[in-house]
């Protein structure tokens, strides 16, 4: 009885010594892939904010008279924080640059620009409306408006368009590695 106690307390401290390995190698090897799903997701949810600013943005509706000044200015300060969001996300981004796919960084470099653009016409679509309220209609203020609409929708394009690219790279690694083609 006690050899058999020993011998199932020893296999025991294996299997937990196994598990614990695995665990820690498992979590090594997510660790490595993460940073690449991790900015391809975050790229992902720069293109979404992108399209809800566009959206919020959309002059149609926010220079619509029905609009409380209140609600306009709530319209001003969601699109001003899907801005700042889209910042920090690309400054996270910026930061692990080298570990990122080469058409990860090529995208970077092309959004960037364009959220700059984006968030000074924010910045002044908001100037303006603090300056004068009762006065939107008037033409400084619609086309910083229509900037921040357009410079969006370019973001959301820019990022659309490049992860479509990887989606169709990603399927042709998998076709090729299921046909045995190039290896």
């Amino acid at each position: 009885m006690e050899v058999q106690t020993i011998m199932t307390k020893r296999t025991l401290s294996i299997t937990w010594a196994l598990l614990i390995a695995t665990s820690f190698s498992g979590q090594a090897a997510k660790k490595i892939q993460r940073p690449a799903d991790q900015a391809k997701i975050t790229l992902s949810e720069i293109e979404e904010s992108a399209v809800n600013t566009a959206r919020e943005a959309d002059p149609i509706g926010l220079l619509a008279g029905g609009l409380s000044q209140d609600s306009h200015y709530d319209h001003l300060m969601a699109i001003k924080d899907d801005i700042n969001r889209m910042g920090r996300e690309i400054s996270i981004l910026d930061a692990e640059s080298e570990s990122l796919a080469p058409w990860e960084q090529q995208a970077l470099n092309k959004i960037e620009p364009l959220l700059r653009e984006t968030a000074a016409n924010a910045q002044m679509a908001i100037e303006r409306f603090e300056q004068d309220q009762n006065d939107l209609w008037k033409e400084d203020y619609r086309r910083y408006v229509n900037g921040v609409e357009r410079g969006s929708e370019q973001i959301a394009e820019t990022l659309k368009a490049y992860l479509k690219y990887e989606k169709a790279h990603q399927q042709e690694a998998q076709f090729k590695q299921s046909l045995g083609v190039g290896q």
